[in-house]
């Protein structure tokens, strides 16, 4: 497998090679989205040797457009970026976690060219599950009124496709050649790939190898607090909410601005916006025939995957979701 870099200098980079630059971050979480991206930014900023943007995803590696009421905000220019590293201090591993970048086939590129010492921590979810989940966030979100399998037939035929311009229930989960990118990129020492389930069944385990593949203390996996589930799913707490949340007034440039000058703390505003207009909810289940669809689309990438990190995802060629 060609590469800019070989695994091997890959793998004997010093620490203060890894450091970089005192502006740019250093490692990327690049996805999937709805693969529990959010859980792993949360959990790794607890690390007092990791810093972690203000802005968990401002998407300036993929160029993604800023598409009203669509809920993607990216940066506007690479000051703008920049600017979200000032807070750094003495932190060794400083980082984002924008899910577009697994699926922008330039944003490898993009990354190696500013940061060619980078490291790469990808998070993974079975592609049927991940489809279904994020179905279930545009409903939530007032975005989707079409059933599951309406949805998932426009988008198919969607003529004109990309990240915040079409629903990309299905695009996002072939992982296949999105991991192939980074792999090629950046050498497979410096890419680091995860499972959804592993987060969700041992998350310190999986911090613990995240830490050490960022080189700061392990250890201090045990002191995470992994008690606390992001994105969780909820429902709009009553009408209201659900109007407002349609409206995009939430989503708007001008809000979330205006929201991160009087509440600072990007956890607080999550709390505080998830308390006020989301309550819990049941979960619904995907409908067999919409499973069986999906697992047709994806068997093949699956199994290409399963070979190019000689991983066996044989559960996710049997499983459907159940959330």
């Amino acid at each position: 497998m060609s590469s800019p870099m070989s695994d091997g200098a890959a793998g004997n980079a010093t620490v203060a090679n890894f450091r970089g630059s005192d502006t740019w971050p250093n490692f990327f979480i690049v996805g999937a989205a709805k693969s529990g991206t959010t859980s792993l930014y949360h959990y790794l900023s607890q690390h007092p040797d990791v810093y972690m943007s203000p802005n968990k995803e401002p998407h300036w590696f993929s160029r993604i457009p800023d598409v009203p009421g669509r809920g993607s905000h990216p940066v506007a220019s690479e000051e703008e970026y920049l600017r979200l590293f000032k807070g750094r201090t003495s932190e060794a591993a400083v980082g984002e976690a924008s899910p577009s970048y697994l699926w922008d086939e330039l944003a490898p590129h993009r990354i190696f060219d500013a940061v060619p010492q980078a490291k790469i921590v990808a998070i993974l979810r079975n592609p049927v599950e991940r489809a279904y989940s994020h179905y279930m966030m545009d409903v939530r979100a007032g975005k989707q009124d079409l059933t599951f399998a309406e949805a998932l037939e426009r988008d198919q035929r969607a003529e004109i496709k990309g990240w915040g311009v079409s629903d990309q229930y299905i695009d996002l989960g072939l992982y296949a050649a999105q991991v192939q990118r980074y792999l090629e990129t950046f050498g497979s020492a410096r890419v680091k790939v995860f499972l959804y389930e592993e987060l969700i069944r041992d998350p310190r385990a999986l911090l613990k190898s995240a830490f050490g593949f960022l080189d700061v203390e392990p250890g201090y996996a045990e002191k995470i607090r992994t008690d606390v589930h992001y994105n969780k799913y909820s429902v709009p707490k009553n009408r209201l909410a659900r109007n407002v949340l349609a409206s995009g007034l939430f989503r708007s440039r001008l809000s979330r601005a205006l929201r991160a000058r009087i509440i600072p703390n990007h956890q607080v505003r999550a709390q505080l916006r998830q308390s006020l207009l989301f309550r819990e909810g049941a979960r619904s289940t995907m409908d067999a025939d919409s499973s069986g669809f999906l697992m047709d689309l994806y068997r093949t990438d699956i199994q290409r995957l399963q070979e190019m990190l000689n991983r066996d995802l044989s559960h996710w060629l049997r499983a459907r979701d159940e959330s």
